[in-house]
């Protein structure tokens, strides 16, 4: 009996060294698992960082679109008015041009 004791026991023994092994081995594994879990999440976080700065740079570039288009459409309507300004300025030359022929041929 006190042979397959000593068995046992020596038997235990090498068991809790493979599960003492196996258990570092494990805690290591997770330990890098921790690592690799911290690091995604910074990573996560830098990117929703990112996607927030972008996104309000595009909000801000759509204003900026709007406010040209606003200007634009502005400008459009001086070009507008000028060539209806210059238009009827010609058309009144004209007619002073006529005016000043008739006058000088001796007409009305």
């Amino acid at each position: 009996l006190a042979g397959v004791a000593l068995v046992a026991a020596l038997g235990d023994s090498g068991d809790d060294s493979a599960n003492q092994q196996q258990l570092t081995k494990i805690r290591e594994e997770l330990s890098d698992l921790r690592g690799e879990i911290s690091t995604s999440t910074d990573a996560a976080q830098n990117s929703a960082k990112l996607v927030g700065e972008v996104s309000e740079g595009v909000k801000k570039l759509e204003r900026q679109v709007s406010d040209l288009k606003d200007e634009q459409s502005d400008a459009d309507g001086d070009i507008a008015r000028i060539k209806r300004d210059l238009s009827d300025l010609s058309d009144r030359v004209d007619q002073v041009e006529l005016a000043q022929e008739e006058a000088a041929s001796g007409g009305p």
